[in-house]
């Protein structure tokens, strides 16, 4: 399936609130609930045995500054387990791709969530006037922006 197949299969299902929304606005937020996946991923982080060294790594933000941080936890086998840590600022790709959903859900006229867990979906949005509460306690009535193949082809034999 080809990356405009999702665009087009979540541009379908945001229209049934009974707003038309664009290939390219749909595209955006399919791209950035990836992101957010991802980002929520390294947060989490991840470890792999290289050889006679131990490696541990996560993004972690800066307390003081909000920056981002790639932190390595790097344990020496050989050296009586000697660990040393280092820090490296990496790009923030999650404020940008919140920065480009809420732009998108702003014209739209739709609210969103970002779930930062990283095992399910990262991103809901719909009509602020489908919720009755906060969006973190109602985001299972919002569509989720995670299309899986099925969606796909569920919302391709639809329209046509």
């Amino acid at each position: 399936m080809l990356a405009t197949d999702y665009d087009h299969a979540l541009a379908a299902s945001l229209s049934r609130f009974g707003v038309i929304v664009s290939e390219s606005d749909a595209r955006t937020l399919r791209r950035a609930e990836k992101t957010l996946s991802r980002w929520g991923e390294r947060e989490c982080g991840d470890s792999y045995d290289a050889g006679s060294f131990y490696v541990s790594h996560a993004i972690e933000r800066d307390e003081t500054t909000g920056h981002p941080y790639e932190v390595r936890h790097i344990t020496d086998c050989r050296n009586n387990g000697a660990t040393r840590t280092t820090r490296t600022r990496v790009p923030d790709l999650e404020r940008g791709a919140l920065a480009r959903v809420a732009e998108v859900c702003e014209r739209l006229g739709f609210v969103f969530y970002h779930q930062t867990d990283p095992r399910g979906a990262s991103l809901y949005v719909g009509p602020a006037d489908l919720l009755p509460g906060p969006a973190d306690e109602h985001y299972n009535r919002l569509t989720c922006c995670a299309m899986d193949a099925r969606q796909v082809r569920y919302f391709l034999t639809r329209a046509s």
